[in-house]
């Protein structure tokens, strides 16, 4: 079980690192559907409701909305791209392309794909660009120290400096979209990830091998993972990295 004198607060100041805001505060969930029209690639919205037009209640897009919105901080609006799942099968990777080619105006990149081999394939696209990619997890793999061929052993072991991957109870509650909610809107710089606190996530019951196998120590990284954990009577994310170890809040917008 986590304890609070796992946490040792550091502040680093990055002078070097600075951001910009261009794009800072706007997410693009990636949805499977089937059989779509180009002119459904990629609409805006402004609430989680407003997503219940498009998609059932059940549908990961909506979850992921109500990840989204449903914060202390939100979002003003978010997008939703769609990945065409039918008969004529298309890549997650394609899918981006084609997303970027009708609306290339958002910053934080998230899928509802869980596939290690289409994370992986996204992950190195987003490493190329000026944006931040964040996706999770509950695979038995990732919490077996003997294991390396874990999702986030292998974005690890490229060095991905825009990857951020949490370690999670239930991935089907769509996590990640509840810290980008959170933090997404903020100014570049002005806070960090570690520590945040979601509504909508269930928190992970780790031992303490465990949770130092994913995140680490002070003194490593781990298998470069995060975790939201329950550490003296809160729900925390620890500790607010990508999978390189760099700290999110410190990687340059532009």
């Amino acid at each position: 079980m986590a304890s609070v004198n796992e946490i040792i607060e550091i502040n680093i100041t990055r002078e070097s690192r600075g951001v910009t805001r261009q794009g800072f505060g706007t997410p693009l969930f990636i949805a499977e559907q089937a059989d779509i029209t180009e002119a459904e690639r990629v609409r805006t919205y402004t609430s989680a409701e407003a997503v219940l037009e498009d998609f059932s209640e059940t549908d990961a897009a909506y979850i992921a909305a109500q990840r989204f919105f449903g914060q202390q901080v939100s979002p003003t609006f978010i997008k939703i791209g769609l990945q065409d799942t039918g008969t004529a099968t298309e890549t997650l990777t394609e899918a981006y392309d084609l997303i970027k080619d009708v609306d290339d105006d958002f910053y934080f990149v998230t899928a509802e794909t869980r596939d290690a081999t289409e994370v992986e394939a996204l992950a190195d696209v987003v490493e190329t660009e000026k944006r931040i990619f964040v996706t999770s997890t509950d695979s038995s793999d990732a919490v077996d120290a003997g294991t390396d061929t874990d999702i986030g052993s292998v974005l690890q072991a490229k060095d991905l400096a825009r990857t951020m991957v949490i370690y999670v109870e239930d991935p089907a509650e769509i996590p990640e979209a509840a810290f980008v909610g959170l933090q997404a809107p903020k100014d570049p710089g002005s806070t960090t990830w570690k520590f945040k606190t979601v509504s909508g996530v269930t928190v992970s019951t780790l031992t303490t091998t465990q949770s130092i196998t994913l995140k680490g120590t002070q003194f490593d990284y781990g298998k470069g993972y995060n975790t939201y954990e329950r550490v003296g009577g809160r729900n925390i994310l620890r500790e607010g990295r990508m999978v390189n170890s760099e700290f999110v809040d410190q990687l340059k917008v532009a």
